[in-house]
């Protein structure tokens, strides 16, 4: 399950010699400081970012709200209560509003004109190519049992 050069192949072929390696956690879950954390933490991140633009897609709110949300959904189950704490904070303090994003990131804007329907289609593209691949890599680690034991 190796390529030239001794390059993993898949991220299930990483797994399995995650596994083979002792990555396993006691308690259940990936090791710490292993490639399989970092496929966790990885999938993580990027569901954090799905679970943003769903909450726009669902009702148009602000991003701090829509962040608020998507952090709920996503990455708090994972956190301690300092860390959630923090994240409450820093997101109090800094969240820019949806204009302030397509200003620096053109996200919403089609040959520079910039619309809500336009931002809502990027949106829901990202969701639609982005959701089965998150799934599919919790199956992964779910089946050679180095998923998170919080993950649902």
């Amino acid at each position: 399950e190796k390529a030239a050069g001794g390059r993993v192949v898949s991220m299930q072929a990483l797994l399995r010699d995650e596994l083979r390696r002792g990555s396993r956690h006691p308690k259940g879950g990936p090791a710490r400081s292993t490639g399989a954390e970092a496929l966790l933490w990885s999938r993580l991140s990027v569901s954090f970012w799905v679970e943003i633009f769903k909450e726009h897609l669902r009702g148009k709110t602000s991003l701090p709200d829509a962040t608020r949300s998507g952090f709920e959904r996503s990455l708090a189950r994972y956190l301690d209560r300092f860390s959630r704490a923090a994240f409450a904070a820093g997101l109090r303090q800094s969240t820019p509003d949806w204009e302030e994003v397509r200003r620096h990131t053109h996200l919403g804007c089609e040959n520079g004109q910039c619309s809500d329907e336009t931002l809502a289609a990027e949106l829901k593209a990202f969701v639609r190519e982005v959701e089965p691949v998150l799934d599919r890599m919790a199956r992964l680690q779910k089946q050679v049992g180095l998923e998170d034991p919080r993950t649902p």
